[in-house]
């Protein structure tokens, strides 16, 4: 089964209220696709669930080997890059470097390990808990900021814990999009957006920065998640659901084409939920 989830949440102790959308499905119903230049409502022809994916370069200013609209965190689907230079995450401008990764394994380790949730550069010469892990051994992966959920962390020691992988996007108040698993046996990941209205194209006007993510995450769905990541989130949230067995798109208004007329981003790659 597929369940949607939805409401305004009032950040606590700040005056703010968001809007959040949320998919919460069975793990080996979510896949990452790379949606070339669309949006989560009009990708592959209006046919796409799910939120948008990893962070990607937006201008042709990038770093060397980078071209615009790549990728420069990890997006892979069945052990195969699902966009140029998906295969690594890249911290900044100058550094490669342990980024947040959601992982879902097409098999479970030896150990056990099959869905988790670490900072990593890649797939080459990595393991996670003692147990070697290859790129061919990944039915899913995805990049963005580690939410170090399932530990107890004020605010300033979850900012120094994500600060270098993290570029500055973790203190902004403004939309976010995660990914995360909660402890059950079926529809166990959680794809989540968050904005500040209930309305498509809306501007940003609310948010939450990463930490505050982090406890709205607890104060919904409990204290007992030990896996998830935050994705690309300002601009290029989005979210593709159901209401009422109708097709939903929520999308953050990024620019406007005339006055007061907003329009979506394109961002490239998705994580998509089969409904």
């Amino acid at each position: 089964m597929t369940y949607y989830r939805r409401g305004f949440y009032s950040v606590p102790n700040t005056g703010r209220s968001v809007y959040y959308e949320a998919i919460e499905t069975y793990h080996d119903n979510i896949f990452v696709a790379d949606i070339g230049a669309a949006n989560c409502c009009n990708a592959a022809g209006n046919s796409l669930y799910g939120i948008n994916g990893t962070f990607f370069y937006m201008t042709s200013q990038t770093p060397s080997p980078y071209n615009q609209y790549d990728v420069y965190r990890i997006a892979i689907n069945d052990g195969l890059v699902e966009r140029a230079r998906g295969f690594t995450n890249r911290m900044n401008s100058v550094s490669y470097g342990d980024c947040g990764t959601f992982v879902n394994l097409i098999s479970p380790t030896p150990g056990g390990t099959y869905i988790f949730a670490d900072s990593l550069t890649s797939f080459t010469d990595y393991s996670y808990l003692g147990e070697y892990i290859s790129q061919s051994q990944v039915k899913y992966a995805i990049g963005g900021v580690n939410l170090h959920m399932g530990q107890n962390l004020s605010s300033t020691q979850y900012n120094d814990l994500v600060v270098a992988e993290a570029d500055g996007v973790h203190l902004s108040i403004t939309h976010r999009s995660a990914i995360f698993k909660l402890n059950n046996a079926y529809d166990d990941i959680v794809l989540l957006s968050v904005f500040s209205t209930n309305s498509d194209l809306s501007p940003i006007t609310s948010g939450l920065n990463l930490y505050e993510l982090r406890v709205m995450i607890n104060n919904i769905w409990g204290t007992q998640i030990y896996h998830g990541i935050a994705v690309d989130g300002g601009g290029s949230t989005q979210i593709v659901t159901k209401e009422n067995n109708i097709r939903k798109c929520i999308r953050t208004g990024d620019w406007q084409s005339t006055p007061g007329v907003y329009q979506p981003r394109n961002v490239y790659t998705m994580i998509c939920a089969q409904i």
